[in-house]
């Protein structure tokens, strides 16, 4: 998500970034049928996927803001690889480049 005004970069909250990702996503699939899940628990662990999309496929999305830690991001995307088909990291130019280190492309 880019906030950008006259005075420069914003910081993006949790919350403007999935609002953000839910409404791509709504017009993405609009033509499909599909369901969105919010804070998604899966596995034997009970993770939880910030956000998931199923069509006839699943997606799971981690959303990372500028308020968050990348700590634990390694982690997350392995037990998402091994549960879903699809993996996104939606984040900030803040995290990008350190998490274009943490996890493969």
């Amino acid at each position: 998500m880019n906030a950008v005004s006259k005075i420069g970069y914003s910081l993006a909250t949790e919350i403007q970034i999935r609002t953000s990702l839910v409404e791509y996503l709504l017009m993405r699939f609009r033509e499909t049928n599909f369901s969105i899940a919010s804070e998604m628990r899966y596995g034997l662990d009970e993770r939880r996927a910030d956000l998931a999309t199923f069509t006839s496929s699943s997606f799971a999305f981690e959303i990372k803001s500028d308020f968050d830690s990348l700590v634990r991001l390694r982690e997350q995307v392995e037990d998402y690889n091994g549960t879903f088909d699809y993996c996104y990291l939606v984040t900030t130019p803040n995290h990008a480049s350190k998490a274009r280190k943490v996890i493969p492309a």
